[in-house]
């Protein structure tokens, strides 16, 4: 990696706002969703803990990709604005 991507990855704590808080959501609902489909379907076993754990990383990987290069937006100030956001309103 260059230094500009290490700077990226791990360089500073990205603060959510108006632009990324719905995107998150998304992210963590259509995982949520797989995940309880996975738990429904799937025996218990290795390979069931294994496709979870990769649909976890997965999340992670996603919300650290609108973290890491989502253009700046406003910063969100207050927790009632975060509220606001992730309730639709």
């Amino acid at each position: 990696m260059t230094n500009e991507q290490l700077n990226l990855a791990f360089g500073s704590y990205r603060r959510l706002t108006e632009l990324t808080i719905p995107k998150y959501a998304m992210i963590c609902a259509k995982a949520l969703e797989l995940a309880k489909l996975i738990n429904e379907l799937c025996p218990e076993s290795d390979e069931k803990k294994y496709a979870l754990n990769n649909l976890q990383r997965c999340r992670f990987g996603a919300n650290a990709a609108i973290a890491i290069h989502t253009k700046e937006q406003p910063i969100i100030e207050s927790e009632d604005q975060m509220a606001a956001q992730t309730n639709g309103g």
